[in-house]
């Protein structure tokens, strides 16, 4: 009941907060857009007079798996596009960059048409060239075959042709193409298929989805928009940022401005959303009354709950599981580490449902590349590390339930040891299996504890009736995650790893530990013996 009542204020509160955020949200009509840094940012804007440099659209592609069993696979295409107060008027009659290039004195060894374009010390297409008036053009030189290839690699195996360009203002003062725009236009695609496909499948199913994405980018009018809204921080800004820089290192896009067109009226962006600020609490409360008129609260236990010694039972709960002890240490630091590096995390601005691959790697996320260069310190910095809240939650909820069942039995030290072990195991297979994806949380750890309380149970330290429903329980526990694991993108080999390493180390530990069980049971016996046999 009291669940009911939390989450309908809750949703209640959420509704309101991204009404009020909507409602109040202030359209700024521009004349330009480069007078949009010469005022207080707003969340929504209107453009008189604009133009959308679609040539130099940056994109980025995005994948990511969801569902309850992550059995969908997202693919998103980010295009950012410039947004400049006006086209660039051509100001020299000869524009075509073949004849700009031919123009050149090529004594070098090179390929003209293949060549790599570099402009101001960054790599430039032909497109891009051709939008740069001549009188701009300080200086051009070409670079042979075997000079640029040891300067540029693969790139460079046609020959390089170097631009020097003078950047500013063109003679009408409008800013030339290759300087930073005031503001993108934040255009997305996206698509969904079956997380099941084979990876050929899903290559393939990309490659027909960008193709599409291509030719609707290029025949749609994105000027055709009622108003823009502005970006706020979220993982679709980050994408879209990734997008500025990757094709063009020079760009800064740390406060870069993305604003996403809006085709429908202004009037109608709060949409249905203050009526169900109400309507959510009135449907909590609705079967919240529906409850208390079916199951009442009894006579004792409404003594109970008023009791002071109910009202603190809580707080001892929550000190049994979260708080070290003899023989319960190493669970509870486990558990208080991961989830203070989560909100370290969350602190920090990288989200709270979900972080990025990119942002879990900056962090030490495991990833096989990153591993060969050096970085083996990923191998242990991973399992602190979750790819959300769930995915802590599941994880932690799992750490619990074994360490309050197996470190009294193996001891704080032989536990500490074997989840080590585990983990490294699970990240090892992990890397093996997985060539290029990043991979993180405690699972294969907490599956080498489960091997570990898996390997006990076929021993003698415990009676038949307790182990074979102790060992039912736990082999139809692991046995369904792995099938989990089959079905979505979880991390099967870090768990096969990790439950494998955990199996051996159980039973390495089990000499070390079966003398104190032996104690413990004689201690026992003597404890239930007649009091006449007693010595």
């Amino acid at each position: 009941m009291m669940i009911i009542v939390i989450f309908a204020i809750l949703a209640s509160l959420y509704i309101a907060l991204n009404y009020f955020e909507t409602a109040t949200g202030k359209l700024t009509t521009l004349e330009h857009i480069s007078a949009i840094n010469k005022q207080p940012l707003t969340k929504y804007y209107k453009l008189n007079e604009l133009y959308l440099d679609k040539q130099a659209v940056r994109v980025h592609s995005a994948f990511k798996t969801s569902g309850k069993y992550d059995q969908h696979f997202d693919m998103t295409i980010y295009c950012s596009v410039p947004i400049q107060n006006a086209k660039i008027a051509d100001t020299v009659a000869d524009r075509s960059v073949d004849r700009l290039l031919s123009s050149l004195n090529n004594k070098d060894n090179l390929n003209l048409k293949k060549a790599l374009l570099i402009v101001n010390g960054r790599e430039a297409s032909k497109e891009e060239i051709s939008r740069i008036p001549r009188d701009r053009i300080a200086s051009m030189e070409t670079i042979d075959i075997q000079r640029s290839t040891l300067m540029y690699g693969e790139n460079g195996k046609y020959g390089v042709i170097h631009f020097e360009v003078i950047t500013g203002s063109d003679n009408q003062g409008r800013s030339l193409i290759i300087e930073q725009p005031d503001a993108w236009l934040a255009v997305s695609y996206k698509k969904t298929i079956s997380n099941d496909l084979s990876p050929q499948e899903k290559e393939k199913a990309y490659n027909e989805f960008a193709e599409a994405t291509q030719t609707e980018f290029e025949t749609a009018d994105h000027s055709m928009f009622t108003y823009l809204e502005k970006v706020p921080k979220s993982d679709d800004l980050d994408n879209y940022r990734t997008a500025i820089t990757q094709t063009d290192t020079t760009l800064s896009a740390d406060d870069a401005i993305l604003l996403k067109p809006v085709y429908e009226p202004f009037e109608d962006r709060v949409g249905s959303s203050f009526g169900w600020i109400f309507g959510s609490f009135a449907i909590g409360a609705f079967i919240f009354f529906i409850i208390i008129q079916f199951f009442p609260l009894r006579k004792n236990h409404q003594r109970k709950l008023n009791s002071k010694k109910f009202r603190w039972l809580w707080l001892n709960d929550v000190k049994t599981i979260l708080w070290p002890r003899q023989g319960y240490a190493v669970t509870p630091i486990l558990i208080l580490l991961n989830v203070s590096i989560f909100f370290v995390m969350v602190i920090a601005g990288l989200g709270f449902i979900s972080f990025s691959s990119t942002d879990l790697l900056n962090w030490g996320a495991d990833y096989r590349p990153a591993v060969m260069e050096g970085d083996y310190w990923r191998l242990f910095t991973a399992m602190f590390l979750h790819g959300g809240v769930m995915h802590l939650f599941l994880n932690m909820y799992g750490l619990m339930f074994i360490g309050i069942m197996l470190e009294p039995v193996i001891g704080s030290k032989r536990f500490a040891s074997a989840y080590l072990i585990s983990s490294l195991a699970g990240s090892a297979a992990s890397l093996w299996w997985h060539p290029a994806t990043v991979g993180v949380g405690a699972s294969g750890a907490i599956f080498g504890m489960y091997g570990v309380y898996l390997a006990l149970l076929t021993t003698n330290m415990y009676t038949s009736a307790q182990r074979k429903t102790l060992l039912t329980n736990m082999v139809v526990f692991i046995g369904i995650n792995l099938l989990i694991g089959i079905r979505g993108s979880v991390d099967n080999a870090a768990h096969i790893g990790g439950l494998v390493a955990g199996i051996i180390a159980g039973y390495v530990t089990y000499p070390f530990i079966k003398d104190n069980i032996y104690i413990s049971k004689k201690e026992k016996e003597l404890l239930h013996e007649p009091e006449e046999n007693a010595v």
